[in-house]
């Protein structure tokens, strides 16, 4: 007879598959949504800046604004670390 095959899990090319694609997913996010988001928030800011002069009450929308964009970073940043 020849030699006895000895079966291995399949369990650990599974998990080692998925830390692979979550890196994947990680890296797109990043390279994606999370650098566009900033690239919006920083237009935001000079939005923000330029209006201080012009009038209070647009300032204050034009910063909760950049606050949403600036906390939906850091969700998205979160989730890629998971």
């Amino acid at each position: 007879m020849g030699p006895r095959l000895q079966r291995v899990p399949a369990a650990p090319f599974a998990i080692a598959g998925g830390s692979v694609e979550r890196a994947r997913f990680a890296r797109e996010l990043h390279d994606g949504a999370v650098q566009s988001l900033i690239a919006v928030e920083m237009q935001v800011d000079v939005l923000r800046r330029q209006s201080v002069s012009q009038s209070g009450g647009l300032t204050k929308r034009i910063g909760r604004i950049q606050g949403l964009l600036r906390e939906e970073v850091l969700k998205l940043r979160e989730l890629m670390h998971r």
